[in-house]
């Protein structure tokens, strides 16, 4: 019987760089690391609410033909550091910036049944400096995900677990980001700022809204 999902992570792939060192080839940088780390955090939510989630990986090859993409790099972790079901991670190989994923992820949704109807049911999780750029993008090939903050979810308590996973030196890496990385405003803020002016920002915020609804009954 064919896999079918309730819920889709939008897992952008920007950061990571060649490195033959890896044993995986590419090395997150510390923006990455807690995306990664984010996500695994999200799709475990996702479980323990009995929903089934896919995860689209995205990110392509960029350091030539023979180079691994950078999206099969993130299952890679997801799957060695937090057992993470591979067979639920979907990765491309075509996109180069955040326009390429946005454009993948809705080849994806549209070429594999196994992930039909989940085009309203999805998060993006990215870090806040990037998120508006993100649902720029998402939103101008008509998919319109809940914005989930990767920084938000991983300076809380429970991701200290997570976070213990992942190689030592990636785990410091990460929480160094998250003590001194490029800082934006509270994403609700800019996301209030940018809805007086975009429908991508209007539609964000009533995703937002209506998840704390639903999250406070």
């Amino acid at each position: 019987m064919e896999q079918r999902y309730q819920r889709g992570i939008l897992l952008p792939a920007s950061g990571m760089h060649s490195d033959e060192d890896s044993p995986f080839l590419w090395k997150p940088t510390p923006d990455a690391l807690v995306r990664i780390v984010a996500t695994a955090i999200r799709y475990n939510t996702h479980i323990q609410n009995s929903l089934s989630p896919a995860i689209l990986a995205l990110g392509g090859i960029m350091d030539g033909p023979t180079a691994p993409a950078r999206s099969t790099n993130l299952e890679d972790y997801l799957g060695e550091y937090f057992s993470l079901n591979t067979y639920q991670i979907y990765t491309e190989q075509e996109s180069i910036d955040t326009d390429g994923n946005a454009e993948q992820a809705k080849h994806m949704i549209e070429t594999n049944t196994s992930l039909a109807g989940i085009e309203d049911e999805l998060d993006l999780v990215t870090n806040d400096y990037h998120m508006q750029r993100a649902l720029e993008a998402f939103y101008r090939n008509d998919l319109r995900p809940s914005p989930i903050s990767a920084e938000n979810i991983v300076n809380h308590p429970y991701a200290k677990n997570y976070l213990e996973r992942l190689p030592k030196e990636d785990a410091e890496m990460a929480e160094e980001f998250l003590r001194t990385g490029p800082k934006s405003e509270n994403l609700a803020n800019t996301l209030i700022h940018y809805a007086a002016r975009n429908p991508i920002g209007r539609y964000a915020m009533r995703k937002m809204r209506e998840r704390q609804i639903a999250k406070n009954g």
